[in-house]
């Protein structure tokens, strides 16, 4: 029953072909150390973890 599960705290490591990743739970908000994530508040790492964590983490809102 995932509706019972709240994450307060949450650091992972992407293992990617170039680099690896710290995707992160900032609050009710993932974040991400890569480049494309600190210019569109959003990127491929936190929306694949927001889809293995669904359910579990709050939906991230897409960047203004």
């Amino acid at each position: 029953e995932r509706h019972r599960i709240h994450v307060e705290a949450l650091q992972v490591t992407f293992h990617g072909e170039n680099s690896d990743h710290q995707v992160g739970m900032d609050g009710d908000r993932l974040t991400c150390d890569c480049d494309f994530y600190k210019d569109w508040s959003t990127c491929s790492h936190t929306m694949a973890l927001e889809r293995v964590l669904a359910g579990i983490v709050p939906a991230q809102p897409l960047p203004a």
